[in-house]
């Protein structure tokens, strides 16, 4: 199961990277797989904006995340200008 999680994790990250205007161009953000201790240091780094991309009916199953940004996957590509183009973003 964390393997998935995991994995879907680093999947959002492309999918935000690339739909901000990151695709591999050299000039945007890049989607970087991170694991271990990394995942703990960017959770502690203030200036990584913490994104939350559930659907609803993920919510009360799982709860939601103190210090995350809600905007569902299904939302996400008209929410756009919600998303900062000068920090990193991380997804779950």
């Amino acid at each position: 199961m964390k393997t998935f999680r995991y994995s879907a994790l680093i999947a959002l990250v492309a999918l935000v990277a690339i739909a901000c205007g990151g695709a591999d161009t050299g000039d945007g953000p890049q989607a970087k797989k991170v694991v271990g201790q990394e995942i703990s240091d960017i959770l502690s780094d203030p200036d990584v904006f913490l994104l939350d991309v559930r659907g609803a009916n993920e919510l009360p199953e799982q709860g939601a995340i103190e210090g995350y940004t809600l905007i569902p996957i299904g939302e996400l590509a008209d929410r756009l200008d919600e998303l900062p183009r000068d920090r990193p973003i991380l997804t779950i």
